[in-house]
Formats: C-alpha cells, structure tokens, sequence
C-alpha cells in the first residue's frame, strides 16, 4: 500500500546534506526539500488518486511514524485533508495565502473543517496574505468560521508571527500540525514540496509551539 511513498523517500533521501526520510530533528527542516518528481498537475478540480489516499488513510490510522514527502498540489491537499480528518483535539495551519490549489481543487478540506468542528476539534489557521482561493471557496470558508461557535479561527500573521517562521536563510516555513503529533511541513522555497508524517510529535511540538507563541497578536482574518 505504501509503495508509493517508498519511490518518492527515495527521491528525497539525496536531498539537502543531513536531511533524511528518517530524519527526526527539527533542524533538518531548514532547507528547503529537494524537489520530488511528479507529473500529477491540476488545473480545476481534484484529480482521483485513490492508492495515494488509501496510502494515507493506512498511515493515519496505523499512527504510522514514517516520515514522507508531499509533492504536488493535489497529493498537498489530501495531505491535509487527513490531517484535519484524523485530528481529535486540534488542527493548526499557517499557509502563505487562501490557496486555491488547494481549497478549489479540493472540496473535502472544507468538509473535513465543518466536521470536526461540530465535534470539538478546534482549528486555528494563520495566513500570510492574500488569497488565491476562488470568491466561492472563500466564501464558504467565511461561513464556517461564523457557524462554528470559535471552534475555527482564522487569522492574518502578524509580523511577529512571520518572523518566528522565518528561517536563519530568510525563507519561511509554513505547516499543519494535527493534534500534538502529526504534521505536514513545506518550505517557501519549494512551494507544495513538504515532509510530513502522522506520528512524530516532537518534530510537530517544535512547530505547534512556535505557532502558539505568536498566534494571540494575529488579528482577525475576516475582520
């Protein structure tokens, strides 16, 4: 089932010097990851993937300490999705902007908030700026946060907030931390190019709490 992942660890374990697929110290994320080969490109809608989905699923639901790369747009979005999918407590996310590689092409993300929202998971997310998201999926996002009783918050990153997650090189690293253990982790310098895994929580709690520290002087998102 994991096959797949296997191939593309390969790939990236020739990557940045002292930077594994293995790699358990957060400081081995201050590199951007070397660029994966994939030929999946989406242009509108999420194209059917399901042997990377059942992937995940066995890898979320096992608790699975593999550390894998993410390397597309799509492969982005169900990353994420069963981040959300899998939390139980909370979900964090700090992303450049409103992506509409991943929000439009990808329907599920928003289904997968709502849910777990109406059962307590609170998700915070943290924006850089701007979007690329369609009005619709904005939209839709917007009404979320409305109806979700402060379980979902999103928020524009305050300068403080964007120098936490800027690197000694100046790039930044965004992320989605699930809970306390799983995670999903992508260099500025190699957009949708990320490392991610569902049971690693020390290399998450670096990230969670460098979220945490900056995330009360985040102003409201949606005003």
């Amino acid at each position: 089932m994991c096959v797949r992942f296997v191939t593309e660890a390969v790939g990236y374990i020739s990557g940045p010097k002292g930077v594994s697929s293995c790699s358990t110290d957060p400081s081995t994320f201050t590199s951007p990851p070397k660029p994966v080969t994939d030929s999946t490109t989406v242009t509108s809608g999420i194209k059917p993937d399901p042997e990377y989905r059942a992937a995940l699923e066995h890898l979320a639901s096992t608790r699975s300490a593999f550390i894998f790369p993410n390397s597309n747009p799509e492969h982005a979005s169900l990353v994420i999705e069963a981040l959300v999918t899998n939390a139980q407590n909370s979900v964090r996310i700090f992303e450049e902007k409103l992506n509409g590689d991943l929000l439009d092409i990808n329907p599920r993300i928003l289904d997968a908030i709502r849910e777990k929202t109406s059962k307590g998971v609170n998700v915070r997310i943290v924006i850089q700026d701007g979007t690329t998201a369609t009005v619709d999926s904005v939209n839709k996002l917007r009404e979320l946060e409305a109806n979700s009783a402060g379980r979902l918050e999103i928020r524009k990153a305050s300068p403080e907030f964007i120098r936490n997650a800027t690197r000694p090189d100046g790039g930044i690293t965004y992320f989605t931390i699930g809970d306390e253990s799983s995670f999903r982790i992508e260099s500025s310098e190699a957009p949708r190019k990320a490392m991610c895994s569902f049971e690693r929580p020390r290399i998450a709690s670096t990230y969670l709490n460098q979220f945490d520290k900056g995330y009360a002087n985040c102003a409201k998102y949606f005003g």
